[in-house]
C-alpha cells in the first residue's frame, strides 16, 4: 500500500475521489482484520466446529488488544483533551463490533459457507469503518456518529444471539 500511495496516479485519484478513498481504507481494514480472523480460525483454532464461547472470547480478545494498543498508550492525552467519556464509549462499542465480526466469520465455518461469510464480515466491517470516516465530513457530531455505532451494535447483538443455534453446546 505504501508503494501505491507514493504514485502520482494514486494521489490524483485520492484528491479526485475522497469518499471512494475513505471507503477503500475502510474495506482494507475489513479485508485485513476479517482475513486474519479467517486464517486464524482455519489454521490455528480447533475443533473446526466450535462452541459458542469460542468466537465470543476471540472477539473480546481482539477488542481488548485494541484497548491495550490504542487506548492505554494515549490515556493521558485523552484525559487532557477531556474526551475520556467518549473514548470509553467508543471502545465498548468497538469491542462489541469485534465480537460481531468474529461471529460472522466463525459462522462461515459452522455453516460450511466460509467464503460467503468472510465476504459478509469484510463488508460489515467496511460499512462500520466507512461511517467512522465519512460521517464527520457530512457534519455529524461525534455523539451522532457514536449513536449510529450503537445502532450497528444492536443489530450485531441480535445477530450474535441468533447465531448461537449454529454452535455446539458445551464449554471451551
Amino acid at each position: 500500500m505504501k508503494w501505491i500511495q507514493g504514485t502520482t496516479e494514486f494521489t490524483i485519484w485520492s484528491i479526485s475521489y475522497p469518499i471512494l478513498l475513505m471507503i477503500s481504507i475502510a474495506l482494507s481494514a475489513g479485508i485485513f482484520e476479517e482475513g486474519f480472523r479467517f486464517i486464524f480460525k482455519q489454521f490455528l483454532v480447533r475443533p473446526k466446529e466450535s462452541v459458542f464461547s469460542q468466537p465470543i472470547l476471540f472477539g473480546l480478545g481482539h477488542g481488548f488488544m485494541e484497548v491495550l494498543v490504542l487506548f492505554i498508550p494515549n490515556i493521558s492525552q485523552i484525559i487532557i483533551m477531556g474526551t475520556l467519556s467518549i473514548a470509553i464509549i467508543e471502545r465498548v462499542i468497538a469491542i462489541i463490533a469485534h465480537m460481531f465480526f468474529t461471529i460472522i466469520v466463525w459462522n462461515g465455518f459452522q455453516r460450511n459457507k466460509k467464503a460467503q461469510y468472510l465476504i459478509l464480515g469484510i463488508l460489515a466491517h467496511g460499512l462500520l469503518d466507512s461511517v467512522a470516516l465519512i460521517a464527520p465530513s457530512l457534519g455529524l457530531s461525534i455523539w451522532m456518529v457514536e449513536g449510529i455505532f450503537v445502532l450497528f451494535d444492536v443489530v450485531g447483538i441480535a445477530y450474535i444471539i441468533h447465531s448461537k443455534k449454529y454452535y455446539l453446546e458445551g464449554s471451551l
